[in-house]
């Protein structure tokens, strides 16, 4: 079923309350496990998950241990599948230009816009450990391109949980650390909002589409559809809400030009 959305009804309204909200059922889940009386032991498991991307460990909390199975039993449709093999084809011919556009063009735009970058510059994500995030993301893109990656006994979608468990963690340490400077919600929204986790998603398909025009080497209608739709799964399994989940690339840029200008211009 197609989501409700208006693709003209974009307004900076309905973008203040999307830089409000979070992931909330990550977010519960992870912190069911700061709260644990096994936090130390519980948090070394979230670092040793955070370091291999195909390790989910087996006692995490209960809260957190549900929520992991919960997602990974999420089902695709034969039209999804097929539309992820085409992706992966896409893949096999444009993988050198995805990653030469993703680095050098998408990620820098969204990284200059104010609010969502407070997060890179507290976490010093950037700073101290610039060839760490680049491969990480870098390994984030292979293994979700790799055959089969929404079955859960292969990498690709237990990368794309890890990183949602990450960001919630990343929530959790910005909004409750007493050290340092402390998250500005009036100024900033919320850390790793709504807004940003679309607007990320989305650099992935549109600014790949626009860069590959640019390359003269532009993805035909059906192609790009494939594409995009496979990102729009890979963004739901990563905690971005149903409403904000474009229904074509026409709305998808839509709302991605609403979210530059609300990110840049307000």
């Amino acid at each position: 079923m197609e989501n409700e959305i208006n693709a003209n009804s974009w307004n900076d309204s309905d973008l203040n309350e999307f830089r409000h909200i979070m992931d909330p059922d990550a977010d519960a889940a992870v912190q069911s496990l700061y709260k644990s009386v096994r936090f130390k032991t519980d948090r070394d498991e979230l670092r040793a998950m955070a370091a291999n991307d195909a390790f989910v460990p087996a006692d995490l909390p209960d809260d957190l241990r549900l929520f992991v199975e919960k997602e990974l039993s999420t089902t695709f449709t034969a039209d999804d599948i097929s539309k992820f093999e085409m992706t992966r084809e896409i893949w096999k011919e444009n993988g050198v230009q995805f990653i030469f556009i993703l680095f050098f063009r998408a990620l820098p735009y969204t990284y200059m816009a104010e609010k969502p970058a407070n997060v890179l510059r507290l976490t010093k994500l950037l700073e101290d450990q610039p060839t760490r995030r680049v491969f990480e993301t870098a390994q984030f893109v292979f293994d979700i391109m790799d055959k089969d990656w929404w079955d859960p006994e292969h990498r690709g979608i237990l990368t794309a949980l890890k990183v949602r468990i990450m960001h919630a963690a990343m929530r959790y340490n910005l909004l409750t650390n007493p050290e340092g400077e402390s998250w500005n919600k009036e100024a900033w929204g919320m850390p790793i909002s709504q807004e940003d986790l679309i607007a990320t998603n989305q650099c992935f398909s549109l600014e790949f589409f626009k860069g590959l025009d640019m390359l003269g080497q532009p993805l035909n209608a059906e192609q790009q559809e494939a594409w995009f739709h496979t990102w729009k799964a890979i963004g739901k399994i990563m905690g971005i809400e149903d409403r904000l989940l474009a229904n074509s690339v026409p709305e998808a840029w839509d709302l991605q030009l609403a979210i530059y200008k609300h990110l840049f211009w307000i």
